[in-house]
């Protein structure tokens, strides 16, 4: 049955399956409005490394690689390259799209591959009014892409309210906790100021990069 209140959606417990060589895959549902959790949902991809000394394993790490709108799986299957191999043998890596980017189920696609390559080649430090025209028409052109493929501005307004894809809002942090609790993680490390001391339990923590 499928949750349809907040206390159903934080008692939900992952399915964990092998996939990617060494990794598990799983499957998240979170509301489209967190203050009507028995409307429409999203369904996330989940992707976890799992610690690679388990006996002395510290808890999970939770990570958002920012964008907005970037893939947390593709940051986590990323994870060898990305983290050093003190935290890989102590911590499991857990990574997740947000809502309605990437692969959750509804997404919200603006441009396809060649389209966002053309956006992405664009100087983004213009020069010259040249250079600021082409700036400019190339986001305008990626606006209407996201307008039309979104259901029209209306529908667009309210992906954005909701921080659907976008760690904007709450709603885009809850997706990170949702994410954590029902991974059973009670210890996550901290990214940011002081090292870590992988000795020491910590929580509540998510990681963006």
């Amino acid at each position: 049955m499928e949750p349809t209140t907040l206390a159903a959606y934080y008692a939900q417990r992952l399915d964990w399956q092998p996939c990617d060589g060494g990794f598990q895959c799983a499957q998240l549902v979170v509301p489209f409005d967190y203050a009507k959790p028995d409307g429409r949902r999203f369904t996330l991809p989940v992707v976890k490394l799992p610690a690679a000394d388990p006996a002395h394993r510290v808890g999970t790490l939770v990570i958002n690689p920012g964008g907005p709108g970037g893939s947390g799986v593709q940051y986590a299957l990323g994870a060898r390259l990305e983290f050093p191999a003190a935290v890989l043998a102590r911590f499991d890596i857990v990574g997740f799209d947000p809502r309605g980017a990437d692969a959750s189920q509804p997404a919200l696609n603006c441009e396809d591959g060649p389209q966002l390559d053309t956006f992405f080649a664009t100087d983004d430090e213009p020069a010259d009014p040249a250079q600021v025209a082409r700036v400019v028409a190339a986001s305008k052109q990626f606006a209407a892409q996201c307008e039309r493929n979104s259901g029209g501005p209306a529908a667009l307004r309210r992906h954005a309210q909701r921080g659907t894809g976008h760690g904007r809002t709450p709603g885009g942090v809850a997706d990170a906790l949702y994410s954590r609790s029902t991974s059973a993680a009670a210890k996550v490390a901290p990214m940011f100021g002081a090292a870590i001391d992988l000795a020491a339990p910590r929580s509540g923590t998510v990681c963006q990069r």
